[in-house]
């Protein structure tokens, strides 16, 4: 995919039709925040190695406290819910795994045949699943590393959740339908279509009876957990790219391809803030633990904290050479996973003034 101009359709992670060595990267703009935001430059070595090595630690004093750089562009990380493992899916087809007590590398799932666009721990963490350009979802046992499920699409699956219990497994695809798949046996119990274009990303909210999708037609969709019934939230003027809940489930934030991020009050149904500082699109988006700030990362290759209270800007944080992809939240210490299209994953201090 070209990132020239306004970005077409396939342009959340690698297209289908081209491999990231094909990808026109632009350069971001230079010119600094001036609405008073702090913007902070990441230290990092500049090599890559062919097998993962684990994490260079930099200390909990510095901005940047871990650099990982992986053989290919990282288009997905997640961290488990106990905070103890992150995994890190690549456009080399491979998801690395990693300890995040010493940073260490514990393995790689290998059997896709096609880029990693998403990754996510089930809610007890013995459990990963995967979304790849090769139009199929795998379920993985996280301790064995085994293939537990394999659900097919028509077309490329862009982003896969679990649900919060569990039990299900929802994905969004290029085919324009997001499915729900039962984890016990595999079976598609929904599919949900009229996703114009391609469907983008899907979460659920943590009272397991909503599913919020985002699309290539600006919108946000919400569904009852069946996928029987929708509300359209409209807005975005660009692709929506990325959906997630806040931790109490009153919140919806989406991400578009118009360099905004908005939040959405659930119960009423309408946006709360458009939250504007991104030069670019915005990829990635994920929620603090307790709700109160929210971390972006897009194309202008900058991860920014928001306040979700007031919808304000928090800081930039810059370091990156390439697109932020995603970016995570560690569940258990203020701390950012961001994976960029410059094949590094970045640890970022949020504890830091």
């Amino acid at each position: 995919m070209a990132f020239s101009g306004i970005p077409r359709r396939n342009a959340h992670r690698p297209s289908a039709s081209k491999s990231s060595t094909d990808w026109d990267i632009e350069s971001p703009p230079s010119t600094p925040a001036a609405d008073g935001r702090r913007e902070t430059k990441a230290q990092g070595l500049e090599h890559n190695n062919a097998q993962p090595q684990g994490f260079q630690i930099f200390g909990v004093d510095q901005r940047v406290v871990g650099l990982g750089h992986e053989d290919g562009v990282v288009c997905s990380c997640a961290y488990s819910l106990d905070g103890q493992y992150l995994a890190v899916g690549l456009d080399s087809r491979i998801i690395n795994v990693y300890r995040t007590s010493n940073w260490e590398w514990t393995g790689t799932l290998r059997g896709h045949t096609g880029a990693i666009w998403s990754v996510a721990y089930s809610p007890t963490g013995d459990r990963i699943a995967s979304a790849s350009q090769d139009k199929t979802v795998i379920v993985w046992d996280s301790g064995s590393r085994s293939v537990l499920r394999k659900f097919e699409h028509a077309d490329g699956v862009r982003c896969v959740a679990f649900s919060p219990c569990g039990n299900q497994v929802a994905s969004a695809s290029d085919d324009q339908t997001v499915k729900l798949w039962e984890t016990a046996t595999g079976n598609c119990v929904q599919t949900i279509p009229d996703h114009k274009d391609g469907a983008t990303c899907v979460a659920y909210s943590p009272n397991r009876k909503q599913v919020a999708s985002g699309c290539r037609d600006n919108k946000v969709r919400l569904w009852d957990a069946g996928g029987r019934s929708s509300l359209e939230l409209s807005g975005h003027t660009q692709a929506v790219m990325d959906v997630k809940y806040s931790p109490k489930g009153d919140l919806l934030a989406s991400a578009s391809e118009d360099r905004t991020v908005r939040l959405w009050n659930v119960t009423k149904r309408e946006c709360s803030y458009i939250l504007k500082g991104h030069e670019n699109g915005v990829l990635s988006v994920a929620f603090w633990p307790n709700g109160d700030q929210l971390v972006s990362g897009g194309r202008d290759r900058a991860v920014r904290v928001w306040g979700t209270k007031k919808g304000s800007s928090i800081r930039t944080l810059t370091g990156h050479n390439g697109l932020v992809m995603s970016v995570a939240y560690s569940p258990t210490c203020k701390q950012v996973a961001s994976g960029s299209t410059d094949k590094t994953v970045r640890l970022w201090n949020l504890d830091l003034k």
